[in-house]
């Protein structure tokens, strides 16, 4: 996840089996979701089963805080980064947590589950390109009178009796003299007939982030998430309840360090393009997943900046396109005919016309790259021509990731061939016709 800025909490710790025993600390959590507890002192002493003093790092299951601003706070699954157990001074404890949950305290052992999580995603609002901000000129050519009404909300069914909607709110900041302001912004809930843990919903979070980076065709993160149960909820009326917003920090896998700019010229397609089917698309892209989870993390890995050279990049997507075809048919192969086998429905396009002498530079550059073998130096890609076979061979994962989530070959060829912004044509060096 990325969060809009850094926190830093000062406030109490204790464990939930051991509550009258407090320790002051400091809770920080990154930009990127890293959650870091100091505390004076350790929690050895209160832990059962683990001596005091233990010179180990134990796991703590759960902590609990009450800090500034969030109230209750619980640290789920934590170690210790590092302890201060022999000190003249003040002795201090580092602790690492996986997870932490705002507005909340949970009992020792207690089942953590929700009926709903609500997420953001950078890029969500130009990708929808849905507004209810409207402008018009009043009957006075001087006046300008802005309109807003927030869009309706937009359901889809998932699979396991998962309903997920976009949904859209606004913040109107007090106006000041010479501005007045109104923002949209669109976000994405999971609500579940039952209640589950955590995790269910982080998995389907991160699939469903992966489809908006292919679709915008950059590297965008999650941002706030809320979860909510149906167990936990406060009075706001004489006999209404409603459920507690419970905010959720933790660091994703991959995580660029800074914003991406979202440009809608530049994306692979937008919703415009394929709303009248967006719940079956989205479908197919999670069973997709099921099957070929192994390709779509090297794709994803290399898309993210995982490997910091090109070199890793273009393997990973070598490997990946090899595991797509594995995954998706029954055909033994060698690894060149897999490429051969991929490449096939998309001869028209330039870049693969020549496939002969295409597959064999992706063939001598992934074997050269996996075993530098001095005989073949001579014969992988380098430099520039190394960078255009990544393009390439990132645009034919793109190309049969469309083929994957249901789109017909009409509407494939349209987006690539339509705009001369197109993502994809500049992958493939296609020349504007």
């Amino acid at each position: 996840m990325r969060l809009p800025e850094k926190i830093t909490k000062q406030g109490y710790f204790w464990l939930p089996n051991a509550p009258d025993n407090k320790l002051p600390g400091t809770l920080f959590i990154s930009v990127s979701g890293e959650i870091l507890l100091e505390v004076l002192g350790s929690f050895d002493n209160f832990v059962q089963g683990i001596r005091a003093l233990s010179l180990s790092n134990p796991e703590i299951p759960r902590i609990v805080g009450s800090v500034e601003d969030f109230g209750l706070v619980t640290l789920e699954r934590c170690f210790y980064r590092n302890k201060s157990l022999f000190s003249s001074t003040i002795s201090k404890s580092k602790i690492i947590a996986l997870f932490a949950f705002s507005s909340v305290g949970y009992e020792d052992k207690e089942a953590i589950s929700f009926s709903r999580c609500v997420f953001s995603i950078e890029g969500l609002d130009e990708w929808l390109g849905i507004s209810g901000i409207k402008v018009a000129l009043g009957t006075d050519p001087k006046n300008v009178v802005i309109y807003f009404s927030p869009p309706e909300k937009i359901a889809f069914q998932l699979p396991d009796d998962i309903t997920m909607e976009f949904t859209f709110s606004s913040a109107i900041p007090a106006p000041k003299v010479t501005e007045a302001k109104i923002t949209q912004k669109a976000s994405i809930s999971l609500v579940s007939e039952k209640l589950r843990p955590l995790e269910d919903y982080l998995t389907l979070i991160e699939k469903i982030k992966n489809f908006l980076c292919f679709a915008i065709d950059e590297t965008v993160s999650v941002g706030e998430v809320n979860v909510y149960s149906i167990n936990i909820t406060q009075k706001i009326e004489e006999e209404v309840f409603q459920e507690v917003p419970i905010g959720v920090y933790y660091k994703s896998a991959y995580n660029l360090e800074t914003t991406p700019e979202i440009q809608w010229h530049s994306m692979l397609f937008r919703y415009g393009v394929i709303s009248s089917k967006f719940g079956a698309i989205l479908q197919n892209w999670l069973a997709q997943y099921e099957i070929a989870e192994p390709a779509f993390n090297l794709y994803f890995a290399s898309k993210f900046g995982v490997h910091q050279f090109l070199e890793g990049s273009f393997l990973s997507l070598a490997q990946g396109i090899e595991v797509l075809h594995r995954r998706t048919t029954k055909e033994k192969l060698t690894f060149s005919q897999r490429v051969q086998s991929m490449i096939k429905p998309f001869q028209s396009y330039d870049c693969y016309r020549n496939s002969e002498g295409f597959i064999q530079r992706i063939v001598d550059t992934r074997n050269y790259l996996t075993h530098y073998n001095e005989k073949l130096a001579d014969k992988a890609a380098k430099g520039v021509e190394l960078w255009e076979l990544h393009q390439q061979l990132e645009a034919l994962f793109q190309l049969h990731f469309l083929r994957l989530i249901g789109l017909e070959e009409e509407l494939i060829h349209k987006l690539v061939s339509e705009s001369t912004s197109s993502a994809l044509r500049h992958k493939l060096n296609l020349q504007h016709s």
